[in-house]
């Protein structure tokens, strides 16, 4: 069971103070995953006749972009939010990724890390 520090998932967003090397390899890591993003559209590409490369391409972009939004909205406050009403299914808190200046460095590159999975995976 989680700890009143810790999520659902066991991990604790707001005690451990992220240092520079974590967050550089959380956003390289994210970057790696974003630019699957890319390789899905020219994969689809190729799979399409000709007149129809601009309409995939630009279906990528409109996944990242309002997947994107509503992560940053509404999943990550789902997925890692640690108000009171959270439960080990669902949490409440960081909706619109709302977080005090203590604890902003591990919570916004967990974003960016979560980010690049929800969008990638739509």
């Amino acid at each position: 069971m989680a700890t009143d520090s810790e999520n659902a998932t066991g991990i604790d967003l707001t005690s451990s103070p992220i240092t520079w090397d974590d967050a550089t390899w959380i956003l390289t890591s994210a970057f790696i995953i974003f630019t699957m993003q890319s390789g899905f559209g020219l994969l689809e590409a190729g799979n399409v006749s000709g007149k129809n490369e601009v309409n995939i391409m630009v279906k990528n972009v409109v996944d990242v972009v309002f997947g994107g939004l509503t992560y940053w909205m509404y999943g990550f406050g789902l997925s890692f939010g640690q108000a009171e009403g959270t439960n080990p299914f669902c949490g409440i808190g960081f909706f619109f990724v709302d977080v005090d200046s203590e604890s902003m460095g591990i919570v916004y590159s967990t974003f960016v890390f979560q980010l690049s999975f929800a969008t990638t995976g739509e």
